[in-house]
């Protein structure tokens, strides 16, 4: 997300959206989600670009 917005920083709002949706999608009983599933590579990437400062 943030190499799409072409973010010139990784903002704090920026690493708290991508931890929060990855908790958001981790399975029932698991620590971590699938990271090497498409979905969740998407669900990252879009909450860390709505989460990039507008320029």
């Amino acid at each position: 997300g943030a190499l799409d917005v072409r973010a010139r920083d990784i903002t704090l709002e920026m690493m708290m959206a991508a931890a929060r949706k990855l908790a958001d999608i981790v399975p029932a009983g698991e620590l971590m989600p699938e990271m090497m599933d498409p979905a969740t590579h998407r669900a990252v990437v879009e909450a860390v670009r709505q989460a990039a400062p507008k320029k």
